[in-house]
């Protein structure tokens, strides 16, 4: 359990609300994943996830991306707002029980303290380890390579305007931006969740009729791309623990890792 290797997180903040935990899906991975690595968050949103990597899972660098810069804005906002917040370091006090050191009320009283004037936070240099970007990933030329990569709720956009073609684009970019014997992790969404999609956002009807590959194909066709299946963590267990994230379906997570050569 990440309490008994991490200490008690249950203060943790995130943009979800007040009194979000941490998130269910990173809590139920193997942390080993991240220490001492560079991870690229592949649709980061508003960069909860990216933040709560960056700060207390021991990484070196943290990149998230999404294709919308208004998410990146509030993402760089976010990453202000938790970094703001931790206390000073002390016996040695792992990251996780400095995170809420300064309550809210005085980060809107005295506003955020900008990246650029903060002083290293953590060993990893925490919040000077992460950075976002606006990026369509199916355009993007990267020119560095990723130990861990992390796909969460993302396919089904890339595959809905994308298409196949867009899709099997992606999974070939994600094993060119990792490193030999890198890792992606990804959460699939279902082919329901693609219906429900296009009910809400009418354009996708057309995308619909002309995708052919589905949901439970990926694991083969990322197998067929260079990537071994390592492991499998159930929804049961990345299951939402509290209401800010019961918005989450539950959805099965696959650990991929690079073959190698």
């Amino acid at each position: 359990m990440f309490t008994e290797r991490y200490g008690n997180y249950q203060n943790y903040y995130s943009m979800r609300g007040n009194g979000c935990l941490l998130d269910s899906r990173i809590e139920a991975l193997p942390k080993d994943l991240f220490k001492n690595t560079s991870v690229l968050d592949v649709g980061c949103n508003n960069g909860t996830i990216t933040t709560q990597v960056a700060s207390l899972f021991s990484v070196k660098y943290v990149l998230g991306i999404d294709i919308d810069p208004t998410l990146i804005k509030k993402a760089d906002k976010h990453l202000e707002f938790v970094a703001s917040r931790v206390g000073p370091s002390y016996d040695h006090r792992p990251m996780v029980s400095r995170q809420n050191f300064y309550p809210i009320s005085s980060i809107k009283k005295f506003s955020r303290i900008q990246i650029k004037f903060q002083k290293p936070l953590n060993e990893e240099g925490f919040p000077h380890n992460v950075h976002f970007r606006a990026v369509d990933i199916l355009r993007w030329q990267p020119n560095e390579r990723f130990h861990t990569v992390l796909a969460l709720s993302v396919t089904k956009w890339i595959h809905l305007n994308g298409l196949d073609e867009g899709l099997l684009s992606f999974f070939k970019k994600m094993h060119a931006v990792l490193e030999p014997d890198g890792v992606l992790i990804i959460e699939p969404q279902s082919w329901d969740s693609y219906l429900k999609a296009a009910k809400k956002f009418l354009f996708f009807e057309k995308s619909l009729h002309k995708i052919q590959i589905r949901p439970e194909n990926f694991p083969e066709i990322l197998e067929q791309h260079g990537f071994d299946l390592q492991t499998v963590v159930s929804s049961e267990n990345a299951r939402p623990k509290n209401i800010e994230q019961r918005g989450f379906s539950k959805r099965d997570i696959f650990i991929f890792r690079k073959k190698s050569v």
